[in-house]
């Protein structure tokens, strides 16, 4: 079947501006948000969607995944038909205000150093953690290389607007949206979630993401959800294994029309 391929630049990327933002306003300040984000992409989505039929599959990484999360939790009228594909994300920090704190200041922190060492130098920096080691080990680091290189550019000239977005969409100040998913996943919405083998901290989100989808099932099943764990990958699925993340969403789009709330869990 043919398909519309639209792709969306996040605030603080591409030409993008940053959509009003009801959750900064609350915070007392002017920083984007997951939540302003997931609302413009609703408000698309509903454009997009007016005199066309076809099932959605909404897909993102790491941040996009966020937002694309928020999307479903918040959008309920989304969920029949719709299919999410998240890679390498979470559906936010639950637990106690501290931790989400924690998380908020780190990313402020990071944000900053952003701004006061520019681009180039910011890319090369972050690419030297630990959340990187199987990127490293791909290809002897060509693969590290080549991304530093697009991402150095792409940042050249933007570090104004990438740290904001930084600072105001960090998982810490995202609203938790995990139960609104579970719920969307109710009304109809199918559930992707991958992750690399040798990326633990979202393998185990993703886990718990579905357990807290089947906990919200009546029969204790997940409705039209799975988790996808690529073997020898780590974070960087869309660079170390691009092939399953197309596959990922190739396979939604042709089971999206058709999927049932029968479907079971696949691990």
């Amino acid at each position: 079947p043919e398909a519309r391929v639209v792709a969306v630049d996040l605030p603080g990327h591409g030409a993008a501006a940053a959509p009003h933002s009801h959750a900064a306003e609350h915070r007392g300040d002017d920083l984007p948000s997951v939540e302003a984000a997931a609302d413009a992409i609703a408000s698309l989505v509903e454009r997009l969607t007016a005199d066309d039929a076809r099932p959605v599959v909404l897909a993102g990484y790491s941040m996009g995944g966020r937002v694309a999360f928020s999307c479903a939790a918040r959008h309920p009228s989304l969920a029949p038909g719709l299919s999410l594909v998240a890679v390498s994300s979470t559906a936010g920090v639950e637990g106690r205000p501290e931790e989400r704190s924690i998380r908020s200041a780190a990313d402020a922190a990071l944000a900053a150093r952003l701004a006061a060492v520019g681009g180039a130098e910011f890319v090369e920096w972050w690419y030297q953690g630990a959340l990187w080691a199987p990127l490293r080990d791909a290809a002897g680091g060509t693969l590290l290389e080549r991304l530093i290189q697009r991402r150095a550019s792409a940042a050249n000239g933007s570090e104004t607007e990438l740290a904001r977005a930084l600072e105001g969409m960090s998982v810490g100040l995202m609203e938790p949206c995990a139960e609104g998913v579970a719920q969307a996943t109710l009304r109809g919405t199918r559930l992707v979630l991958l992750a690399g083998a040798r990326d633990a901290k979202y393998v185990g989100a993703n886990r718990r993401l579905l357990e807290r989808v089947a906990a919200a099932s009546a029969n204790g099943r997940v409705p039209q959800a799975e988790s996808v764990v690529v073997p020898g990958a780590g974070h960087a699925l869309l660079t170390e294994a691009p092939e399953a993340v197309v596959e990922a969403v190739r396979q939604a789009a042709l089971t999206a029309s058709f999927a049932t709330a029968a479907d079971g869990v696949e691990e």
